[in-house]
C-alpha cells in the first residue's frame, strides 16, 4: 500500500493529485482490511455480491 495525495473533492468525488500512475485504482472501500502484497479483487461500481448458504 502507499499514499497517494488528494486535489479538489467536489459533488463527493476526489481528484487524486499524486501518487496514483495512469491505469492504476485506488480501494476505496474495506481499505483498513487489507495488507501490504495482498491480492485484490475488481468489481464493477453496482455489482452486488451474493454470500453461500448455511
Amino acid at each position: 500500500m502507499r499514499s497517494v495525495s488528494l486535489g479538489t473533492v467536489e459533488d463527493g468525488r476526489a481528484l487524486i493529485a499524486s501518487g496514483l500512475a495512469v491505469g492504476e485504482r485506488v480501494v476505496t472501500a474495506g481499505a483498513a482490511f487489507l495488507q501490504d502484497g495482498e491480492t485484490v479483487t475488481l468489481f464493477q461500481p453496482g455489482t452486488r455480491l451474493t454470500g453461500g448458504t448455511q
